[in-house]
C-alpha cells in the first residue's frame, strides 16, 4: 500500500476534501486494512493537523465507527 499520510495530504487539498478523504479511507478498507489500525493511523495524522483538517479527520473517524447516516458508513 502507498503511504497513507501522503494520500491524506493530497485529499485535504481537493475541492471536496471530505469526499476525497472518505474515498482514501474506503479504498484502504476495501484493500484489507483493518479498522483499528486505520483508526490509529488517522489519530496519528490528527495529532499534527490544523483545526480544519482535524475536523475532517474526526468526521471520517465517525464514518469508520458508524456514528453517521448508514449511507456514509465505511
Amino acid at each position: 500500500m502507498t503511504d497513507l499520510r501522503a494520500e491524506l495530504e493530497v485529499a485535504l487539498r481537493q475541492e471536496c476534501p471530505t469526499s476525497a478523504f472518505r474515498e482514501v479511507v474506503a479504498k484502504r478498507i476495501a484493500a484489507g486494512c483493518d479498522r483499528p489500525t486505520l483508526m490509529q493511523e488517522l489519530e496519528s495524522f490528527r495529532a499534527g493537523a490544523n483545526s480544519d483538517a482535524e475536523d475532517l479527520i474526526l468526521e471520517v473517524l465517525d464514518f469508520l465507527a458508524g456514528w453517521c447516516h448508514p449511507a456514509m458508513r465505511i
